[in-house]
C-alpha cells in the first residue's frame, strides 16, 4: 500500500503504509486493480480477511466495509 487515507477502512483496520496485501479472503492479490475487483462485491456489513506482509512479517488483518 502506498498511502492510507485518514478514516478509511484501511486505517481503521490497522493497515500501515508499506503493508503489502497478499490475499483478500484467501484469494491471491497481485495488483491494486485486482484487490479492488475482489473487494467490489463486499457489502458494508461484510467482514473480510486480508493477508499482509508487514516488513517481512506475514499476518492476517480482519477488515469490515464502510
Amino acid at each position: 500500500m502506498a498511502d492510507i487515507k485518514e478514516s478509511s477502512v484501511a486505517q481503521t483496520s490497522g493497515l500501515q503504509p508499506g503493508d503489502v496485501v497478499l490475499e483478500l479472503n484467501r484469494q491471491h492479490v497481485n495488483s491494486f486493480a485486482n484487490l479492488q475487483r475482489l473487494a467490489d462485491p463486499l457489502k458494508p456489513t461484510d467482514l473480510a480477511l486480508l493477508l499482509v506482509n508487514r516488513q517481512g512479517n506475514v499476518m492476517y488483518v480482519p477488515i469490515q466495509g464502510e
